[in-house]
């Protein structure tokens, strides 16, 4: 035995160890089958939110701007979070679709609701009443509904909370998606126009609905916005990849033409969600083909030096 190991040692100082390189070829088509669209903005018109509503008009046509180029179907209602108002739930302005050439600025004036509503903001059951027919037919059937609370102050609806979640997540099911420009969690948050409170109640909805949620503290509201609206029009900017890539290998066309790697306007690799992540005017859009070219690593294996 002593004599064995030397003996194995130096055969395998003829041996190399190699990777085996497997080529990945990746195939994607955004925005094919995408469903129509039901967007809900719920917006808080106490005294507070004099400031912040003029953040939200301006970062506005972020979000159009996305669904209009698309295409998208969508239809949108504007409601507040005053349940005094006798006319609680119904759309101000009434149901503002993409085919209405002012599309923006019916949206931007339903948007200014001003801020003489009633202090215990109850944005939850502003939205259930919202959807409960009094709007025609709003949502549709077929249709994916999103949801934007717009507040400074967390859900202060009657009920309890998971009676108030079932309410909206059990006849929508996985159709449902809750976003909110809110107050930031555990503490709330400062800005020089005004401070929120901490939104417990939007945040665990929007947690449960796989959502997005901004500061309402932030200096505008764009990122947010124009995410939602890549949604909407089924395009997609993160493309995950099946096996984990050798970065340096990676290649992207788009309908066949080459996109290069650069963080403004061509695409990164994310190794978090193990994606290629387009940027600027390189985001495909729908009816675009993406191919993903790369090397995966694929274990280890010995092999014999000549």
């Amino acid at each position: 035995m002593r004599f064995l190991l030397p003996c194995l040692l130096l055969a395998a100082c003829d041996r190399d160890i190699g990777i085996v390189q497997n080529l990945e070829t990746e195939n994607f088509s955004p925005g094919e089958n995408r469903p129509p669209a039901d967007l809900v903005f719920v917006v808080d018109n106490s005294p507070s939110m004099s400031e912040e509503h003029a953040r939200l008009a301006t970062s506005l046509d972020l979000l159009l701007g996305r669904v209009l180029e698309s295409g998208a179907d969508m239809h949108v209602g504007v409601v507040t979070t005053d349940m005094t108002d006798d006319d609680a739930g119904m759309f101000l302005g009434g149901m503002f679709t993409v085919e209405d050439p002012q599309l923006s600025a019916h949206i931007a004036a339903a948007l200014d609701v001003g801020t003489y509503g009633a202090r215990d903001e109850q944005g939850l059951a502003s939205l259930i009443s919202a959807l409960d027919g009094r709007n025609g037919e709003f949502p549709r059937e077929a249709a994916r509904v999103d949801v934007i609370f717009f507040s400074d102050e967390d859900d202060q609806s009657e009920g309890d909370t998971e009676d108030l979640f079932s309410a909206l997540t059990g006849p929508l099911g996985a159709r449902f998606r809750a976003h909110g420009v809110i107050g930031d969690m555990p503490a709330g948050c400062f800005s020089p126009d005004g401070a929120a409170d901490p939104a417990v109640r939007y945040v665990d909805l929007i947690d449960r609905t796989d959502g997005y949620d901004e500061s309402i503290c932030a200096s505008d509201y764009g990122q947010l916005l124009e995410r939602l609206g890549l949604d909407i029009s089924g395009i997609t900017d993160t493309f995950p990849l099946q096996f984990i890539p050798e970065v340096a290998t990676i290649q992207v066309t788009v309908d066949g033409v080459e996109v290069l790697t650069d963080p403004v306007d061509g695409w990164t690799y994310e190794p978090a969600p193990n994606a290629v992540v387009f940027h600027g005017v390189s985001i495909p859009h729908p009816g675009h083909r993406v191919q993903i070219t790369y090397v995966r690593l694929s274990g280890s294996v010995v092999t014999q030096t000549p």
